[in-house]
């Protein structure tokens, strides 16, 4: 029975162990960084985390809009002035969704065709 415990205990300590590295390893890139690798990038930014369109892989899926989460607020092309609800080609107003199964992407409504964007964090 001792032993059993202790190798529970050493699963709950590896565990924590592992989740503590994947999010130290993982950091989110701002828009001055984002436009700074692609200046022609389409991003906007939503829980302080930018979101950028046009990766290939990502437009192949089909992706189907669930919740609306947020909405365009603002829009600049001052990476500096950047906040959530900031967007440097989307114009004000445009609704964003959340993508079906998919936490890393949300879809942008533009004239109601919905353009998925790829949450942009190194990891």
């Amino acid at each position: 029975m001792k032993f059993i415990r202790i190798v529970l205990l050493v699963s709950i300590v590896f565990s924590l162990v592992s989740c503590a590295s994947i999010t130290e390893n993982t950091s989110i890139i701002d828009a001055e960084e984002v436009l700074r690798l692609d200046p022609e990038a389409d991003i906007f930014q939503h829980e302080n985390i930018i979101y950028k369109a046009h990766a290939d892989w990502v437009e192949e899926l089909h992706l189907t809009a669930d919740d609306q989460v947020t909405e365009i607020t603002h829009q600049t092309g001052n990476s500096d002035a950047f906040e959530n609800g900031t967007a440097n080609q989307l114009p004000i107003g445009t609704l964003i969704y959340s993508a079906s199964g998919r936490s890393d992407i949300l879809l942008a409504d533009v004239d109601g065709e919905l353009i998925p964007y790829l949450a942009n964090v190194e990891g």
